[in-house]
């Protein structure tokens, strides 16, 4: 290897270290100012309320409500546009949950409304107990293609 193909190596690290670095301060800056609006919030309940706000696109799109449910938060809204493919929030929340191992429910608040909840667990070991951890998205997959008919 020569020299300067390791000092390329070395500066695209270097690149992709600062936009990781850039990325968790702009997570830590709409964390900072979801918790503005709503200073209830502890850091995991804006981390969960976080989720489903990516998902729509912004608070900028978020006419709801959200509350407090136990340790996480619930979050009642006009949702009517959960699907798999096209409009793919239902795909985006469910992925996104797994990967930040944020339970989520979704059912519904009334003939106009959606609520989901969302709790914030850890990716863990199989003997953490059930209530703590969150599977993987691969994790989930497997168990699906597993218990499928």
């Amino acid at each position: 290897m020569s020299k300067t193909s390791g000092k390329i190596c070395m500066g695209t690290i270097l690149a992709q270290s600062m936009v990781m670095r850039e990325e968790r301060e702009g997570m830590d800056d709409q964390i900072a100012e979801i918790k503005k609006l709503h200073p209830w919030m502890n850091g995991d309940q804006a981390e969960c309320f976080k989720l489903y706000i990516d998902g729509i696109g912004g608070l900028h799109h978020f006419f709801g409500k959200v509350l407090p449910c136990g340790k996480g938060v619930e979050v009642k809204d006009t949702t009517n546009w959960l699907a798999t493919y096209d409009a793919s929030l239902l795909t985006f929340l469910v992925v996104s949950a797994h990967d930040r191992a944020i339970r989520m429910e979704i059912m519904p608040n009334n003939n106009k409304m959606l609520k989901f909840h969302f709790h914030k667990r850890k990716h863990a070991e199989r003997n953490d107990l059930i209530w703590q951890r969150h599977p993987t998205i691969e994790e989930a997959i497997a168990v699906v293609r597993t218990n499928s008919r």
